[in-house]
């Protein structure tokens, strides 16, 4: 737990010796290219298959998150950091589309559909709930304005992430 809170903070780097600051630093072009940073970011429960080493989130890290400001905000940032990736931003307790949006839209497909799974249930297990609900609600406004094929994904994984 602690090396993954140090890590979080700021104060230590992954076992890849790369900093949370490093990471939230990355270009859309990293963020795309690098594939095992996005379960430092937003940790699970559950192990991931393409980065199994990363550490789980227990009891004791929620707790953490929830009772930790500076955890907090390093969330929120990472969270901003990908919703910047996919053309979103979040303002005033909601997720929308930016000015970027129609040039990043098709990051919303492929092995990013998983990405955004696990945002949205870390969010929730992290303490941002409303956050995971305000991504879901856009992803959904999306899906029924201009992206119908999302809507596969949203019954079948997102919906059910982001516990709405």
């Amino acid at each position: 737990m602690k090396h993954f809170i140090d890590f979080y903070l700021g104060k230590a780097p992954n076992q890849e010796g790369v900093t949370i600051e490093e990471i939230l630093a990355y270009s859309d072009e990293e963020l795309e290219r690098h594939h095992n940073f996005i379960q430092w970011l937003f940790p699970l429960t559950t192990p991931s298959s393409v980065n199994p080493h990363v550490p789980l989130v227990t009891p004791k890290i929620i707790a953490a998150f929830k009772e930790n400001r500076a955890l907090q905000d390093q969330l929120l940032r990472a969270t901003k950091v990908m919703l910047h990736f996919y053309g979103l931003t979040f303002s005033k307790d909601q997720v929308l589309k930016d000015k970027t949006f129609q040039e990043k839209k098709h990051r919303i497909a492929g092995h990013n559909l998983l990405r955004i799974t696990r945002i949205l249930k870390s969010l929730v297990l992290l303490g941002q709930p409303e956050l995971s609900l305000c991504l879901f609600i856009c992803l959904c406004n999306i899906a029924q304005d201009e992206m119908p094929e999302l809507q596969s994904t949203i019954d079948q994984h997102w919906r059910n992430a982001s516990h709405y």
